[in-house]
């Protein structure tokens, strides 16, 4: 009689998989774990779950068959320019800019969770090019990964039709052979490109990184952290952030750039894509959001710059004060809020919260700033303040609903989120949270549902408050992001 694959041995085996590699295993995918757990214990002569658990926990010597059960589970789908945009910026601003300001003439470039190699090769590829226009410089592409399958395969360099559905042609006969004319769909990367990338095995929650790990200028990590649940994404962001170099950037999959604002990077746009650079002083400020200048409305006064508002006042006499200082716009606050001037914002509101109006644009931007904080018991009075002005706004039970996600209190999010879209039903950002709620929750299927909500909402610009909400980003990089999530 077969073994009856409990709910107790489910959590049991996804605890250990948490553990071990930050990868989640959503409820959903319980049966797919069962098999192929099954499979891994035929091969390997075990009769009973227990058993193998105990084999595959035991660290020293099941630590290998540990890894291998992990191979099995992970997708290693990708192929060559997967998200082109990516490799436009870093050969037409990064690789410039980076090496304007470093002594040495040298890029060192991380792809962290390499799979078979594409995007490895990929950034080669890029580098490559860029050298040609620049001038000599040197080149390293380190390239890790978890699955040593995957990485055996990267390492040979050989390369089916699937690897190049997105490929330029020019780049296909220039960086690749054929190595028999009876199997034209398959190539071979050129030997230039393989000598400048090197392929190491990695479990990126490794309590110690190796050396070569070190002086990073720029680190790919896409479509990696869609696995992790959001304290692991957290770790590794930080672990990443640790071995760039100052001004070092960090790439991420368009689906996964939202949940990666942590603090320890800044977030910056070139020509509408989104990737984080460490500066200096970085970890000493708050999370820094992009906000777009929204409300053009009830402009009051004359626009001032952000130095103005943040000019030291010089104390006035008695008399010179019978003229109030006029509080600032909204257009000024913003301005303020993109430069990470998050204190400023702050003091100026306690001078002139009477005077400060619309009054629920500036409370979601003081919320925005306790949720990147981290403050949450800050972020809920604010959001409690919204509550008393307007008890059926749905931008506010959508904020409330965000501050709980932060949080990680998904079944408190999940009810606001809900109400958001009860009174707004069209309220982009509350579906595209709540499908996020979901993911994370192992509920697949209704993530999947929410997302495709997001999409139909944007692509017919039914959202006017998209922009605001999202914190900058454009409606097709949501799209985009919602379409990573579903394939």
């Amino acid at each position: 009689m077969q073994q009856e694959f409990t709910r107790a041995l489910f959590e049991t085996f996804r605890k250990t998989i948490l553990d071990f590699c930050g990868i989640a295993i959503p409820d959903d995918s319980r049966s797919e774990l069962e098999r192929k757990i099954r499979e891994r214990m035929t091969q390997t002569g075990f009769s009973d779950f227990y058993s193998y658990h105990v084999h595959i926990a035991g660290r020293e010597a099941g630590e290998d068959e540990l890894r291998k059960f992990i191979e099995s589970i992970t997708n290693n789908e990708t192929y060559f320019f997967r998200e082109p945009a990516h490799f436009r910026v870093l050969k037409s601003h990064i690789v410039p800019e980076l090496l304007r300001k470093k002594k040495e003439r040298r890029i060192r470039v991380w792809s962290a969770g390499c799979s078979t190699g594409e995007e490895a090769y990929t950034i080669a590829i890029s580098l490559f090019e860029t050298r040609m226009l620049l001038g000599d410089f040197d080149i390293e592409v380190l390239a890790t990964d978890i699955d040593r399958n995957a990485l055996t395969i990267a390492q040979l360099g050989n390369f089916g039709r699937n690897s190049f559905r997105a490929i330029d042609p020019s780049y296909l006969n220039t960086y690749f052979r054929i190595p028999d004319q009876r199997l034209m769909d398959y190539r071979i990367i050129d030997e230039r490109i393989r000598a400048i990338t090197r392929f190491e095995y990695l479990n990126l929650f490794d309590d110690h990184y190796p050396d070569y790990l070190h002086d990073i200028d720029v680190i790919f990590f896409r479509n990696v952290s869609i696995y992790f649940p959001k304290d692991k994404i957290q770790s590794v962001n930080r672990r990443l952030s640790e071995v760039l170099n100052e001004s070092g950037y960090l790439f991420l999959g368009s689906s996964e750039t939202l949940h990666h604002n942590f603090g320890h990077l800044d977030l910056v746009d070139y020509d509408g894509v989104f990737l984080y650079q460490k500066k200096t002083g970085t970890e000493e400020k708050t999370k820094k959001t992009i906000a777009p200048s929204l409300h053009e409305s009830k402009r009051h006064h004359r626009p001032a710059s952000p130095k103005e508002i943040a000019k030291p006042q010089t104390p006035r006499s008695a008399s010179s004060r019978t003229k109030p200082e006029a509080p600032p716009s909204l257009d000024q606050v913003f301005a303020m809020y993109k430069d990470g001037a998050y204190a400023q914002i702050l003091a100026l509101w306690d001078m002139h919260a009477d005077g400060l109006e619309p009054k629920i644009p500036f409370l979601i931007l003081k919320a925005f700033i306790y949720i990147g904080q981290e403050d949450f018991d800050l972020a809920r009075k604010t959001c409690d303040a919204m509550m008393a002005l307007d008890a059926l706004n749905a931008e506010v039970y959508f904020l409330s609903g965000l501050v709980d996600y932060h949080a990680g209190q998904f079944a408190a999010a999940t009810e606001k989120l809900k109400k958001a879209l009860f009174l707004k039903k069209d309220l982009a950002m509350a579906h595209y949270y709540l499908a996020s709620v979901y993911r994370q929750s192992g509920k697949t299927d209704d993530a999947r549902r929410e997302f495709r909500n997001t999409i139909k909402i944007l692509e017919h610009k039914q959202d006017t408050s998209v922009s605001f909400l999202a914190q900058g980003y454009s409606s097709d990089y949501l799209i985009n992001a919602c379409k990573q999530y579903l394939k």
